[in-house]
């Protein structure tokens, strides 16, 4: 048996749906979704609803927000009104989108400066006497 959750037509939710596995929706669902793996909108899902998960792919409706930290994939015949957000987007053409996308970037520490390599111009003055190696 194949894991995650499957919500099939003719099935609503309202509420806060949250999930740990991969899951399909091909019905209805309002409130938010939260998925720590994929979350896949179906063609003929009705989702009014804000989406967070690793990934996203929608080929249904989506009225909300969507906040893809991997990827977000939109596929015909897909129609989004809301924003979206992700580190890879992909839109096919016949995509319907209204709203703002913007890239999440990544969010790596930076390294730190190696002492040794600084701009000589910062380094403190040299004090009388000392040696420098």
């Amino acid at each position: 048996m194949k894991e995650g959750a499957f919500i099939g037509s003719g099935t609503k939710i309202t509420g806060s749906l949250i999930v740990t596995s991969p899951v399909e929706i091909y019905g209805e669902v309002e409130g938010e979704i939260h998925g720590k793996s994929s979350v896949v909108i179906g063609q003929g899902a009705t989702v009014k609803a804000k989406i967070v998960a690793d990934s996203v792919e929608v080929s249904g409706v989506v009225h909300g927000d969507i906040v893809a930290q991997k990827s977000l994939s939109l596929k015909k015949p897909a129609k989004v009104v809301g924003n979206i957000s992700s580190k890879n987007l992909k839109i096919e053409e016949g995509v319907i989108f209204e709203g703002r996308s913007t890239m999440i970037r990544d969010t790596a520490p930076k390294p730190q400066n190696d002492p040794k390599k600084e701009d000589p111009k910062k380094q403190e003055p040299l004090r009388e006497n000392q040696v420098v190696n």
